[in-house]
């Protein structure tokens, strides 16, 4: 029994952590706001970004480039096409509006970090186009984010953000860890081997450092929490829900519709499910990242802003889990109504 247990707490340490963290964070807010304020979401942010640059292989990135058209697909489908929901999304007659913002900032976010890649292969999918489109993305992110929210929220909820500020911010929170813990794997063969060696460790913290900064602002947010509607954050959820599924059939769809991997032959169906997963979900460490460096006051409190988000990292997981075991069903099912349809 200990040992079941064990294995579920591991396997799902990063939901079962966030729900801790804003379990604690709202009941016993003193530690998490003192914590805030000495900075420390700051060096936790930067430590999962040099994780994740200790954790880049070149080899991998290189195979992932075999299917270059499906790679090409899925990253204008993530950076260019995704965020469009989010215009919608900000026009729901929701209160408190940071709920609304949050889904919108999210929606406009890259592919997530680690969930895609681990689901991608559990699901029998091609795990080097999953690690191509995770990597790609989040660093090509850096340079559209700022763009893609001054246009959406400039747009659609009146806010004004110049790029700018927020682009190099984002540049010294994320891509310069990257870049140094890519610098210390390539430089230190040693740290390499270490980091293969220890994948699953090396998640844990991150993911532990990742649970910090939601403990932090849901502290620093406990009482404007006191006022959020279950209600209001369920409807919330129930949207994300529908953008993330509306995104696995116009993933699905277009890659049936494009054929790509069709040149890799007995690997077109690991290429299609890399893109149905990876390009349908979105990464909860860099949205968290951006909020923390916008404009303070732009968009709320962030520890209301930051609850959808966590709360759609965690129903995008349980999704995906539950349907790829059926996945030949149901991609059948879908492809054929497609088809119906534009016929």
């Amino acid at each position: 029994m200990a040992a079941l247990v064990k294995k579920f707490v591991m396997d799902q340490f990063l939901p079962l952590g966030l729900l801790t963290a804003i379990v604690i964070g709202y009941s016993a807010p003193f530690y998490g706001t003192a914590a805030a304020n000495a900075g420390l979401q700051n060096y936790s942010t930067a430590g999962i970004f040099v994780l994740s640059g200790l954790s880049l292989s070149t080899s991998e990135m290189r195979r992932a480039m075999q299917a270059w058209g499906a790679w090409l697909y899925g990253a204008v489908f993530i950076l260019m096409l995704s965020p469009l929901p989010a215009l919608a999304i900000l026009q729901l007659p929701i209160l408190p509006r940071e709920l609304v913002m949050g889904l919108a900032i999210f929606v406009c976010m890259p592919t997530t970090l680690t969930s895609g890649v681990s689901l991608t292969a559990a699901a029998g999918g091609n795990s080097a186009l999953a690690l191509g489109l995770t990597v790609g993305t989040n660093m090509l992110g850096i340079l559209t984010i700022p763009f893609t929210l001054s246009l959406v929220l400039g747009k659609a909820a009146g806010v004004h953000l110049p790029p700018g500020p927020l682009l190099s911010k984002l540049c010294l929170t994320i891509l310069i860890p990257v870049i140094i813990g890519k610098l210390a794997r390539s430089v230190l063969p040693t740290i390499a081997v270490w980091v293969d060696k220890h994948k699953k460790g090396v998640s844990l913290v991150s993911n532990s450092l990742l649970i910090l900064v939601p403990w932090m602002q849901v502290s620093k947010s406990q009482g404007q929490l006191a006022q959020v509607d279950a209600c209001s954050l369920a409807v919330v959820c129930a949207v994300w829900v529908v953008v993330h599924l509306a995104y696995m059939v116009l993933n699905l769809g277009a890659s049936r519709a494009l054929q790509l991997g069709s040149k890799l032959g007995s690997q077109r169906n690991e290429i299609e499910k890399a893109i149905v997963i990876v390009a349908s979900q979105k990464t909860l460490p860099v949205c968290v990242a951006v909020m923390q460096q916008l404009p303070p006051g732009l968009v709320g409190e962030i520890g209301i802003c930051i609850l959808p988000c966590i709360m759609a990292h965690m129903l995008q997981i349980v999704l995906d889990s539950a349907l790829f075991p059926v996945w030949p069903t149901v991609a059948n099912d879908i492809s054929d109504f497609v088809v119906v349809s534009n016929a």
